[in-house]
């Protein structure tokens, strides 16, 4: 693991969040999944507002994140679901009513624990199931050529004090993107083992997930209870544009609505 040169500046779970996961008797945990080239920083409003409502909270770094861009190159997707599906474990050793919430890579990793495990619920935010034709060519094609893809335009986020919260990478491997792309093939086609309630929020000027990954998801799960929110002034990462205060009400509506009679 390469430490991040000095001109760039990640924040690790441990510096943020980690006094959120505590001991006690709440039953009800959260388990927040950030995104690809994500940290967890992009979950740390919605962790702190569920803090708030009395929610143990745990927000898991995922493997190659938070340090330095290189550090992508030679993670396997089924890392990024270890992590997942430990965090999860630990929680359910102390916590009857579980919620997993993750954004965009985070939401599918929340699908995948939700088509393999039994929770209260989960909440998926710019879920990504299937990217643009671009990040398949970078992925697959592109790969043996071009070893380092740039985001020239920063973090997908229309509220720019809230993309100023972000810590995430500004470039990432055309490896990693590979890797990602797996991932989302896996999770597309366990789809319909999903049968917990779920709430999907999306927003239809996001840039990164196109809109219509909601109505995939929607058509593909078998959830007999599915809720869905569309946001209309945010772009990719919900947890920090201008519809968050909204989305995290949401949330906790939809928390507090799926924890009674557990």
């Amino acid at each position: 693991m390469t430490a991040p040169p000095p001109s760039l500046t990640f924040v690790r779970a441990n510096d943020i969040l980690n006094s959120m996961l505590r001991k006690g008797d709440n039953p009800i945990a959260c388990l927040l999944l950030h995104g690809f080239t994500g940290s967890p920083a992009e979950m740390e409003g919605l962790a702190a507002f569920l803090r708030d409502q009395g929610c143990v909270v745990s927000v898991p770094t995922l493997p190659g994140h938070a340090t330095h861009p290189d550090d992508l190159r030679n993670i396997p997707y089924q890392k990024w679901i270890a992590t997942s599906e430990k965090a999860l474990s630990d929680l359910q050793e102390k916590h009857r009513r579980i919620f997993v919430i993750g954004q965009s890579m985070g939401g599918t990793l929340a699908l995948h624990l939700a088509a393999h495990h039994q929770f209260a619920g989960i909440v998926t935010l710019a879920a990504a199931l299937q990217l643009p034709l671009s990040e398949v060519i970078s992925g697959y094609l592109l790969a043996p050529f071009v070893s380092m893809r740039y985001k020239h335009n920063g973090s997908d986020v229309n509220d720019l004090n809230g993309k100023a919260l972000l810590k995430n990478y500004d470039r990432y491997p055309t490896s990693a993107a590979r890797q990602l792309l797996r991932l989302l093939r896996k999770v597309r086609a366990e789809l319909p083992a999903v049968t917990m309630p779920i709430l999907a929020i999306h927003s239809p000027s996001d840039h990164v997930v196109p809109f219509n990954n909601l109505d995939l998801l929607m058509r593909k799960i078998k959830s007999p209870i599915r809720e869905q929110m569309v946001v209309e002034n945010s772009y990719h990462v919900l947890t920090v544009d201008y519809d968050r205060q909204m989305i995290f009400a949401r949330i906790r509506e939809f928390i507090t609505k799926h924890s009674k009679n557990e």
